[in-house]
């Protein structure tokens, strides 16, 4: 039985260390927008509707940033000019979502073999090795 919890202590080390490269990794990202970048073939809002009202086309695609104040979705217009400058920031922050994501995924499992090594301090010895003899009647 002793085998066993040091096999669980070793992954829960091993997850432990992943964990905290990744979050030093997202501490070290740097300066980013918490907002997502899209990309519509027509300009949205009152500027749309004065094409439409004068039949002018659009250039797009145009692109907008996209966030959740807590109540709403909101969007803003990005000129063309400063798209260059925001890509980089949209796309850290992308990356520190999913590293954030392991993150969350490797806490689930130290959490979840924490709890094993708990079962396995109640459980009787013949639980975990139940072994069955092959001359037994």
């Amino acid at each position: 039985m002793k085998d066993i919890p040091e096999r669980l202590k070793n992954e829960i080390k091993r997850l432990a260390q992943r964990r905290y490269f990744l979050e030093k990794s997202c501490q070290n990202t740097g300066e980013m927008l918490p907002v997502s970048l899209v990309f519509r073939k027509t300009i949205a809002g009152d500027r749309y509707k004065w094409m439409l009202k004068h039949k002018k086309k659009g250039y797009g695609p145009f692109a907008y940033l996209t966030w959740y104040d807590g109540k709403n979705m909101r969007s803003k217009y990005v000129r063309k000019e400063s798209l260059s400058k925001i890509q980089p920031l949209v796309e850290r922050y992308r990356q520190y979502c999913k590293k954030m994501k392991e993150v969350r995924l490797f806490n689930k499992r130290i959490t979840k073999l924490i709890d094993e090594i708990a079962e396995l301090k109640f459980r009787k010895v013949e639980e975990v090795y139940a072994k069955t003899r092959r001359n037994e009647k």
